[in-house]
């Protein structure tokens, strides 16, 4: 399970995370900016045997809306989609 569970926070939580330190500085200096994370229904409701996967989505979704009420003064704009279906 650990593996498991580092595998999915390297993933959907450290990488994105890593990626969006890195040209929020740039976006935030042009007053300008987007950045689209991929959430999943996974986040709001875990099924048997998914709790890594879960956890990690959860965390995504979070980050994604605490920087999206932080950030959307200096016009830096956070989305989080979702697959239908």
């Amino acid at each position: 399970m650990h593996t498991e569970l580092s595998r999915y926070r390297q993933n959907c939580e450290s990488g994105p995370a890593a990626l969006i330190q890195a040209v929020v500085p740039y976006m935030v200096e042009a007053k300008k900016g987007k950045i689209v994370n991929i959430g999943s229904i996974g986040g709001f409701a875990a099924g048997p045997w998914s709790g890594a996967y879960a956890a990690s989505k959860a965390a995504l979704h979070a980050l994604t809306d605490s920087l999206r009420y932080s950030l959307f003064i200096f016009i830096v704009y956070f989305f989080l989609l979702f697959k239908d279906g």
